[in-house]
């Protein structure tokens, strides 16, 4: 069985920011550090592709598992990515892959696993852009909850801790965190003064630090906190 991550640190550091930021000024700095943030927010929310097979796992395991017989053990998924193109072309000698591993405990897939990546090359819209999206190395994943044979997997939060990079468009990033709710995209962010969380959601973009969450609206170069 293959180790289960614990990110449940980082999970902390997300609900808690160690950061005051104090003034819009200061909050615009800390948005303007990562330029790049709808992009990758972006890439991210198109990673969700790549463990959908998780449901298909869960299912296939469910029906074949039977009534009265525990089920334990490991579960690895390789899923072949799909490429930057318009047409999905499902080659990993060309586009790579995503190599899922999942740990199985009583008939229940432990929500938080392990992934590779190779080269993965996929692609995500922003606006009417398409943009190429190259996941690379480690990933560690955390969806909130384990998922039990024979219930429907209802998928609201997953964590992602890299140990390798996310290219998006031009721009690259390594060793970093991010996590997914139904409507908000964070990027646990380091400053001056301490960890801060950037997001995006379907309101706007803004940072959340110790004293509360601030919106921005960068059209009117303002931000205030609410």
């Amino acid at each position: 069985m293959p180790s289960v991550p614990d990110l449940s640190g980082l999970e902390e550091s997300y609900e808690a920011p160690s950061a005051e930021i104090g003034d819009a000024p200061a909050v615009q700095a800390a948005l303007g550090s990562v330029p790049e943030l709808q992009e990758l927010a972006a890439a991210f929310r198109a990673t969700g592709a790549l463990i959908d097979p998780i449901d298909d796992a869960r299912q296939t395991a469910d029906q074949t598992s039977g009534a009265g017989i525990r089920v334990q053990g490991t579960i690895q998924i390789q899923v072949r990515c799909p490429g930057s193109g318009s047409t999905p072309v499902y080659d990993a000698a060309t586009n790579g892959t995503f190599t899922l591993s999942l740990a199985v405990q009583d008939n229940t897939i432990r929500g938080s696993f392990g992934a590779d990546a190779e080269h993965c090359i996929a692609s995500t819209r922003l606006g009417d852009t398409q943009l190429p999206i190259e996941l690379d190395g480690r990933i560690e994943m955390d969806l909130g909850g384990d998922i039990r044979f024979g219930q429907p997997w209802v998928r609201s939060h997953t964590l992602f801790s890299l140990d390798g990079s996310i290219t998006v468009g031009g721009a690259v990033f390594r060793n970093v965190s991010a996590r997914l709710e139904e409507d908000r995209f964070e990027f646990l962010q380091e400053t001056a003064r301490g960890s801060v969380v950037l997001f995006v959601s379907d309101s706007g973009v803004g940072l959340r630090d110790q004293t509360g969450t601030w919106f921005c609206d960068f059209d009117a170069d303002t931000c205030a906190i609410l």
